[in-house]
């Protein structure tokens, strides 16, 4: 026969006892003797193990959570800590806006570009310098200068009848490493990759910038995960909350009205 013998509550000085235990059925009777000892406390070892292990199991969780959430936390963080800052060393803009013609990306409509152009601008609070070839033609000098006086070159892919193609990106590949300037390429679904017959220097550029995919429709949202990324990879803007944006067209010169922008963007 088995049963179980429950202790609600013991005392320091039952475990110097012994009890007498009765087990009483229809068919037998059986007494047991016990005593109660107290139990061992754990070991230092074990503690320090499962303390390791707890914190082992923390770190994990949370390179795993901010792996797959960095982006929105990221901004987030930018959002309560205020990282808002004037542009350091003697940087003009936030970022250089270029178009170029690809042969292995359909690229932005004419459309798409100017909401990309007015997110950033209004939306976002980016102070841009715009180089596109149907504003001015290609001239090496303009490209350069707007390139050493933004925080960052944003690649923005066209259609094969506008842009200055792979040329574009040989041309100022030796400017980007030179003057180390971070790169954000932005492509489309239906991009391929650079054949082998283009240059090494596009190539290099190819595989060395951030990419942020344009989905279409589903990119034109502010909360949609092309602009995230592409905040993401874009330095604090400016911190003032209406200001006069100066958009630099490489040859002229354009003052926007003031605009307010949405409060905690970046």
């Amino acid at each position: 026969m088995t049963t179980s013998l429950i202790f609600r509550k013991v005392s320091e000085d039952d475990l110097s006892k012994n009890y007498t235990c009765k087990l009483q059925s229809d068919y037998e009777t059986n007494f047991v003797t016990i005593t109660l000892k107290q139990k061992a406390a754990p070991s230092s070892s074990f503690v320090a193990l499962c303390i390791v292990g707890f914190v082992l199991v923390l770190m994990v969780l949370t390179a795993v959570i901010y792996a797959k959430f960095k982006v929105d936390i990221t901004l987030l963080l930018r959002q309560i800590l205020g990282c808002h800052r004037t542009i350091p060393d003697g940087k003009s803009y936030n970022a250089c806006l270029m178009y170029y013609k690809s042969s292995t990306d359909q690229g932005l409509s004419e459309d798409d570009r100017k909401r990309l152009e007015s997110e950033m601008k209004n939306r976002f609070g980016y102070s841009l310098c715009l180089y596109s070839p149907d504003v001015v033609p290609d001239r090496g000098e303009a490209v350069l200068h707007c390139i050493k006086q933004s925080q960052t070159v944003v690649l923005v892919p066209c259609s094969e009848d506008s842009g200055s193609g792979v040329d574009l990106l040989n041309s100022i590949q030796a400017s980007l490493k030179k003057l180390q300037t971070h790169v954000v390429l932005i492509k489309t679904q239906t991009a391929g990759v650079l054949s082998r017959s283009s240059s090494s220097e596009a190539l290099k550029l190819w595989k060395a910038a951030d990419c942020v995919t344009w989905k279409g429709k589903s990119s034109m949202l502010p909360s949609s995960a092309f602009w995230k990324q592409l905040r993401y990879y874009l330095p604090p803007r400016r911190g003032a909350q209406s200001f006069n944006m100066t958009v630099q067209y490489l040859g002229c010169k354009t003052v926007i009205p003031p605009v307010n922008t949405r409060k905690g963007s970046s």
